[in-house]
């Protein structure tokens, strides 16, 4: 399934503004640092970021890709923002990152000696969950009648089964990832996958509440 990627990077806090700064040196084709829009959020939200703008071309939209910590080892791209569209699709998104990523940031990174991640455009289940889990959505999904959902008594039985392996393994699946993944992946209706996402949901908390008792 398409995903948006992830970019980490792993430097310390203390050389966060020498790195910045030789990004900046490194700006073509189209890119530019917008410190103004750093420096007014840094004093509106007291947090750092820093942002790379990119022209729209043929091959690339209109963006500006915020880098902020996720930690004291980490920096990471928390967002890239659209300048002319409403929303990027995931695939504008991914291009975005990828290019400035190639043009600039690797080779920044290697004069560095920074370690970066760029992460896959695609994941399936098995990167979300346990295998345990995994293994019983996709014998459900498989078995199932993909008209009715859950409602045939034996399909009903494989689904919980599902939802009870999620809860025991302490796993995290987000509902619209599940539900998109029956779509794309799977083959499901838009309305039977999205009613299943909502019986996932519902199950989950119920479960999590019951044990906490």
């Amino acid at each position: 399934m398409k995903v948006f990627q992830d970019l980490n990077l792993y430097l310390s806090a203390s050389s966060t503004e020498d790195f910045f700064n030789d990004v900046e040196r490194y700006l073509r084709e189209g890119w530019t640092r917008d410190r103004e829009a750093e420096e007014r959020l840094e004093r509106e939200i007291k947090g750092k970021y820093y942002y790379f703008s990119c022209k729209k071309d043929a091959l690339i939209e209109a963006a500006t890709i915020a880098f902020t910590r996720k930690n004291d080892k980490i920096l990471y791209v928390a967002n890239i923002i659209p300048r002319e569209l409403g929303e990027l699709s995931i695939d504008q998104y991914n291009i975005i990152l990828s290019s400035f990523y190639e043009m600039i940031l690797r080779p920044v990174c290697e004069k560095n000696s920074v370690n970066v991640e760029l992460t896959s455009d695609t994941q399936s289940m098995a990167d979300w969950i346990s295998s345990d889990a995994c293994q019983k959505i996709k014998i459900f999904s498989s078995a199932a009648n993909k008209s009715t959902g859950s409602a045939h008594p034996c399909d009903e039985k494989r689904w919980f089964a599902f939802i009870v392996a999620i809860v025991e393994n302490g796993d995290e699946l987000d509902p619209s990832r599940l539900e998109r993944w029956l779509i794309e992946d799977e083959g499901w209706q838009d309305r039977i996958a999205s009613n299943l996402a909502i019986e996932y949901e519902q199950g989950v908390s119920l479960l999590k509440y019951y044990k906490q008792r």
